[in-house]
């Protein structure tokens, strides 16, 4: 596999070479397409560079000639004009990449059509690690958002677990984002089989053993049709049960033995059945903790406690906050900005509800706030609930 680049512009042509650690196969002539195409062609995973200075008349005549020649692999067009923050966009195995861009941002966008394995070649060993993490990031900004130590070391620990684990358990305090750190885990772990999400505190305890391991027709009085339970439906990818501690100490026992055999029966039957998923569990207090209160089996405690993440709550990462409130406020197309009374106010606050009680509060400042250019504190609602 190799990386291939079309352009004229000489000092990209280096820059490049310098970096990646096998370099490109350059083609700077329109007289030489030919003949790269036809390497291109006999590479089965081959990346197209395709810069716009390549040729007057732009790089869609070049695109179509590669497109019609079926040549494979992904194409990243680099076209003149420059954005004030490089960015790309994809569609298929097409993207656009803006300048100006590191090689890093190179690398993001061959992997956003591609993948990792059809950069790693061309890469070191610490560049691919660091890629790792960047496109964790890049790929969660929207969602896993900040820069304190805390997050990049939750986002470090991540990226090198990948899918290298069977059971992983996420620790933290409501509203710290225990459901987006496992939707981490399922993208770094590269799984395509099903993420299946179990919030187990909303699942009756009279209908767990059901819920979880399904149930033939006319095991129960309401049976009327067999019912397939999560963990059949997670086989082959990955089951996420949160706030584990509610299931009941019986139906902890039947999951240990499926962590530990792949195997389980359904509700009214007697024929054992396969599922091989990887785990991933959460909890709002430590392990060790609901064992001494007696809400976690001891032995399920040894199954699951062999990789932890522990979510600090918001408390410990206020300089997190403007950049949450920030990406609050785009991402519902808010320009307005906060005062900065408004956010000394925020930064003291203790927030024991954490991010969902911070996007909440930011919420109603969005609402009761009619000022075009700031939010303020200034408003009985939002005061009472920092004096209460």
């Amino acid at each position: 596999m190799a990386m291939y680049l079309f352009t004229k512009d000489l000092r990209l042509r280096a820059s490049i070479n310098t970096q990646l650690h096998k370099g490109c196969i350059s083609t700077t002539e329109k007289s030489s397409i030919k003949k790269t195409s036809e390497k291109m062609f006999q590479d089965p995973h081959p990346v197209l560079i395709i810069d716009e200075s390549f040729s007057t008349e732009g790089v869609l005549p070049l695109l179509e000639y590669l497109i019609s020649s079926h040549i494979p692999g992904p194409k990243i067009l680099i076209p003149k004009i420059k954005q004030p923050v490089s960015s790309f966009v994809s569609e298929g195995n097409i993207a656009i990449l803006y300048r100006p861009f590191t090689i890093e941002q190179l690398l993001l966008c061959a992997i956003s059509v591609s993948s990792m394995d059809a950069i790693a070649p061309h890469i070191s060993l610490s560049m691919k690690e660091q890629l790792e993490t960047l496109s964790l990031e890049k790929n969660y900004e929207s969602e896993f958002v900040g820069s304190s130590i805390h997050i990049k070391e939750i986002k470090k620990i991540i990226s090198h677990i990948g899918s290298h684990f069977s059971a992983v358990h996420i620790n933290g305090e409501s509203g710290t984002g225990k459901e987006i750190v496992a939707s981490l885990l399922k993208e770094a772990s590269g799984n395509q089989g099903p993420f299946e999400v179990v919030n187990c505190s909303n699942i009756p305890s009279s209908l767990a053993d059901v819920y979880l391991f399904g149930a033939k027709k006319g095991a129960y009085t309401d049976a009327i049709y067999e019912q397939k339970g999560c963990v059949k439906r997670a086989d082959g990818g990955i089951l996420f049960l949160d706030e584990i501690e509610d299931l009941s100490l019986n139906v902890q026992g039947k999951l240990l033995r499926l962590l530990e055999t792949k195997e389980f029966t359904q509700l009214g039957s007697d024929e054992k059945e396969i599922s091989n998923f990887k785990l991933i569990s959460a909890s709002n207090v430590d392990l060790k903790q609901l064992v001494v209160e007696k809400k976690l089996r001891f032995d399920l405690y040894n199954r699951i406690n062999k990789i932890v993440i522990a979510l600090p709550p918001l408390r410990a990462r206020k300089e997190d906050i403007p950049q949450l409130i920030d990406y609050y406020l785009k991402t519902h197309h808010d320009m307005r900005i906060i005062e900065p009374n408004t956010l000394e106010i925020l930064l003291k606050y203790d927030w024991p509800g954490n991010v969902r009680e911070l996007f909440n509060t930011i919420e109603m400042l969005r609402i009761f706030n009619n000022k075009e250019s700031i939010l303020s504190s200034k408003n009985i609602l939002v005061d009472s609930i920092f004096s209460a």
